[in-house]
Formats: C-alpha cells, sequence, structure tokens
C-alpha cells in the first residue's frame, strides 16, 4: 500500500514512527512556503533528528501550497494521511475530491480532528495513531 503523508513541520514524522513498517510504503511530503526546500534537505532533517527512519521513507517530496494540488493529481496514492496544514488540508482534500476512503488527518489540534470528523472524515489526534492504524491498515 503506498501512503503519502502530508506534513507543514519534517519534526512531526516522529509520531508517525509506528506506521513506518516494511509492508507499507511510506512517503512523506513536506509542505513548506520555501521554495528553495529540497528533498535533499529533508532526508537529511529526518535523518540526523530519527535516524534510520529516514531511510524507511521510500520517497521524499517538498511541495508549496501553490503546486501541491497539481502534485496529488499527478501523484496519485492509496491512502493519505494528512496534518491539519494550519487549517489548509480539509480544503485540500475537497478541492482535490479525495475519496474519504482514502483519506486520514491525524492533528494534535482537538477542534481540528472534530471538525473533519463532522463531515464524515476519519481524524485522530497525533497522539493516538496507534487507533488510526488499527481503524484505517488492519482490517
Amino acid at each position: 500500500m503506498k501512503i503519502l503523508i502530508i506534513e507543514d513541520n519534517p519534526q512531526e514524522i516522529k509520531y508517525y514512527q509506528p506506521l513506518i513498517t516494511p509492508e507499507r510504503e511510506i512517503n512523506f511530503l513536506f509542505l513548506t512556503t520555501d521554495q528553495s526546500y529540497s528533498k535533499e534537505k529533508l532526508k537529511e532533517l529526518i535523518g540526523l533528528l530519527y535516524g534510520d527512519i529516514s531511510s524507511r521513507i521510500k520517497n521524499y517530496f517538498v511541495s508549496t501550497k501553490e503546486n501541491i494540488k497539481e502534485f496529488l493529481r499527478a501523484n496519485p496514492f492509496d491512502f493519505y494521511l494528512l496534518d491539519s496544514l494550519e487549517g489548509f488540508a480539509k480544503s485540500l482534500v475537497g478541492e482535490i475530491n479525495l475519496p474519504k476512503e482514502k483519506v486520514a488527518f491525524l492533528s494534535s489540534k482537538k477542534s481540528f480532528v472534530e471538525s473533519v470528523r463532522s463531515e464524515g472524515y476519519r481524524a485522530y489526534s497525533k497522539n493516538n495513531i496507534d487507533r488510526l492504524i488499527e481503524e484505517c491498515f488492519q482490517k
């Protein structure tokens, strides 16, 4: 299963560690405002912070709000995990028309989790990734 994690803070990859297993193809997209940020720099940062996790992520991507929609339309994945992205994630998913069964949100903001759940999406606290794994990947 090809999974894309979309985060606006590379250090938050720590919350996704239980998801990063050999049977899942994990891809990581860093949403940034810095157009000069590279996927090599992203991989290096994650390697420095979390060691071998960086080698277990298949692909790294860097995008801005201006070009992420184009990227997502051109690069389909089996499942999408999104941070709230400061509120941008919900509108992004809607604009791209990603099927709700292929999307889950993982956020530290309780109000965001409750808001997207009320619209029929799966949403979890970053401290509760075990529940996300159980409900989304262990069927």
